[in-house]
Parts: structure tokens; sequence; C-alpha cells
């Protein structure tokens, strides 16, 4: 591997003799890890059932790192069981710590792996906003939190002035997962080599900086924020997390030094993971806390009737409704966060969960409806096995001959919902949909 020749020399005078050590590091195979959703299913019950080869990930309880090369083929993906992402990726909402009930932020989302990570953490409580200012990533993170079943989710497509302004003083939890130089990623990704020599440091750290500038006002009074990059110079990192404390009243909190993480440059409390000190690709992490007044924030939470439509669908198949506050924008039907925060001023692209479609006269229910439904909320189900023949071909939208009762079925790959079916003669009608399918 060609790295670039400044960062290089950067390397070389910031690790001193172990440098020899780092660039040999590159020599070796990507790790590649999964974070089980235990939104859907607990450690335990994924391990008696993966079919993986899995070994821990030390500084999480939830992450493995994975050998096979496949494992965005296997059904208990498209189950939304786990979530494919970098061993070293997992820390920061790790450090974080969201609980159940906190007002959360995950500032730069896209494509989403820490806010799903954050949402588990959260039990899908609370509130949990993700945002990214590239609306074409976000596609990516909407696609994600329905197959990770989220319904209290968040998103957003603005700029971190106009969020400073709506969230101002609300936020107790905050991600920055800043946008940077990447030098992290030069093993994993190729492009980010070329995007290194075409994007220069300085860039960045005029990017963070105008971030920091408005975004740490969203902190509540004893709000923390977790600062992380895939980067190693000292410019996007302890520099950073020092113009951080020059902005706010924060004091660091120190992070154990564990698992091979080395503590920062002339900074003792943030750590650095270095590839060649542990299994990982490489990334730097800060958290910070706020000392500051605190301020009271109460919650709507509000509940309504669902539309008719919906209520005679679910009347008809479900073991129990669905409850709190529903939403019909034009034809389609929201169940809105349990928790309300006004976000009146900033552009929301999803906010809550997406139930499905009234027609003339039905319900039609959406893919991410049935991925967030266990099977023993519907009344007609159909199981298949991971290694069968028929969920193979369910996923790859073809006609399945098998058992069931007629009308809608929740099809579940080893007790766990993957979409809709529509029985009827001994045939199934796929209802899976053709942009989701296996290929």
């Amino acid at each position: 591997m060609k790295l670039p020749v400044k960062f290089i020399e950067q390397m070389k005078h910031q690790l001193g003799e172990s440098y020899e050590d780092f660039f040999k590091s590159y020599n070796n195979k990507t790790h590649r890890g999964i974070r089980v959703n235990t939104l859907k299913i607990s450690v335990e019950e994924f391990l008696k059932i993966s079919p993986f080869n899995l070994k821990p990930i030390p500084w999480t309880n939830d992450g493995f790192y994975i050998d096979d090369i496949r494992p965005a083929k296997h059904p208990h993906y498209f189950a939304g069981l786990y979530y494919i992402q970098e061993p070293s990726a997992m820390l920061p909402a790790v450090l974080l710590n969201p609980n159940e009930g906190d007002i959360a932020l995950d500032l730069c989302a896209a494509p989403g792996g820490k806010t799903m990570q954050m949402a588990a953490m959260m039990n899908d409580s609370g509130v949990l906003i993700a945002n990214d200012i590239n609306n074409h990533r976000l596609k990516a993170l909407i696609r994600n939190a329905e197959l990770m079943g989220l319904r209290n989710l968040v998103v957003l497509n603005e700029r971190q002035e106009k969020i400073k302004e709506t969230l101002y003083g609300r936020v107790n939890k905050l991600l920055i997962d800043a946008p940077c130089s990447g030098e992290g990623m030069f093993k994993k990704h190729d492009d980010a080599i070329n995007a290194y020599e075409d994007y220069d440091v300085e860039a960045c750290v005029s990017m963070q900086k105008s971030i920091l500038d408005d975004i740490l006002e969203v902190l509540n009074g004893e709000g923390e924020v977790v600062y992380s990059t895939c980067t190693f110079n000292t410019f996007e990192n302890e520099e950073m997390i020092r113009y951080a404390m020059s902005k706010k009243s924060l004091q660091l909190v120190d992070i154990a030094k564990k698992y091979g993480f080395e503590p920062g440059v002339d900074m003792h409390e943030v750590v650095r993971l270095y590839p060649h000190l542990l299994d990982g690709e490489g990334h730097f992490a800060a958290k910070l806390k706020l000392s500051d007044q605190k301020h009271d924030y109460r919650f709507e939470d509000i509940s309504s009737q669902p539309p008719e439509l919906l209520k005679s669908f679910m009347d008809e198949n479900m073991i129990k409704p669905i409850e709190g506050l529903f939403k019909v924008v034009k034809d389609k039907v929201f169940l809105l966060p349990s928790k309300r925060i006004d976000l009146t001023g900033v552009k929301v692209v999803k906010n809550g969960w997406f139930l499905g479609l009234l027609k003339k006269n039905r319900f039609e229910p959406s893919h991410a409806m049935a991925l967030a439904l266990k099977k023993e909320d519907f009344k007609q189900t159909i199981n298949f096995a991971s290694d069968s023949l028929e969920v193979t071909k369910y996923l790859k939208c073809e006609t399945v001959a098998c058992d069931g009762e007629k009308g809608y079925n929740l099809i579940c790959v080893d007790g766990y919902p993957i979409g809709w079916g529509k029985w009827s003669s001994g045939k199934l009608k796929n209802l899976y949909p053709s942009q989701w399918r296996l290929s």
C-alpha cells in the first residue's frame, strides 16, 4: 500500500520508535465486526443461533469480530439482528453511554452505525435525533433504521447553526463523530488515500471548528459530549478538544487506558486507537462534561386515535393494537416518537415509525412496520429456518409454496420478522420490497 508521504512523515514524528510497527500493521488484514441489535435479540440468544465464528470486541458488550466475508447475505442480516460495523467505530457510543429517557443527538450520523448503537443503548426511548447535512447519505441511515426496527428516531438534514437555534440547552448526550481527513481509513478504503491528497487537514480543522462554534450550545447544563474522528493527526484531535474547552466550560472525563488504548498526545484523558496496538483500524475519542446551569425541559407526551383503516387492519391482524400519537401525511401513516420535542425551524426527513399507506378502502403495511414488530405481535405468521430454501426464495422476491393462513402473514426467519406476505391456496404472494432483495 502506497501511503501519502506527508502522512508517513507525520506519523514518524508522532510515534517515534513505534512507527515501524504502525506501518507494518497496514499489511495485516482489515478487521471486520458486527454489533448485535439488542432491540430485537439478546446477545446470548444471538450466539445460540448465529452461524458465524465470532470473537468478542473487548470495549463493547454487544460487538464481535467476524471472519465471515459475507455477513450481509445471511437471512439474520435481513431481519436486522446485527449491524456490520468496524470495531474501532463502536467505541464512541459506548463512551457517551446514552440511557433510557435521554435527549441525545448524533450530529454527523450517516450512514448510521453509531445512531443504531445509541438507539439500542436507549432501548429506543427518550428522544434520539440523528442529523447529517448530506441528503444522499441519509438514505442509507433511514434504511438502516428501518432494518434495525427503530420506532423512536428523528432524522434531520440541517446545518449545525439551525440545530443550535432549535435545540439550544436541551440535549444531554451529544455525539460529534466529526468529518475528518480519514487517516484511519487508508487500509479499509483506497478512496480515502485519494481524498486525503485532495482534501487537506486545514480544511477539516476549519469545518470542525465551525461545528463546535455552534453545536456545543445545544448541551444542557449537565450534558456530556463525545468527540471522535477516524484520523491520527493532533490538529483534528487534541487541538480540537482544546478549542472546544475554550468555547464552553467543559471538563475532560478520563477514559480508562485498557484494551490497547493509548493516551492522547500531551492529553492523557483522551484515547487513541492505533492499528498496531489493537484489532481495529484506528480512532480518536474524547469525552467532556459540561458544568453549567441545567435547564428543565418538559416533554410533550400525547396520544391519538389511529386512522380508521389502520384500526381495522390492527383489529383483524394484531394481538395487541399499536398505541401512541399517529400522524397522517397525505396517504402515509406514522407513529411519532413517544416523547416529543419541538423541532420547528429544522428540516425533518424522518419522524418516528412509518407504518404504511392508506389506500382507497384498505391499509397497506410498510416493510418498516414488519421489521419493528415481534413475531408474537401478529396473529398470522410464517416462520422459515435461516438455512431453508424457502427463506432464500422469499428474500429474492420469488413466490414461495408453504403452509399458512389466508391473508396477511408476518414472515419470520428463526422467529424474527423479515417482511410481509399474503398467503392463499398453498402459495405465498411475496411482498418483500424489490429494492431490498437478496442478490
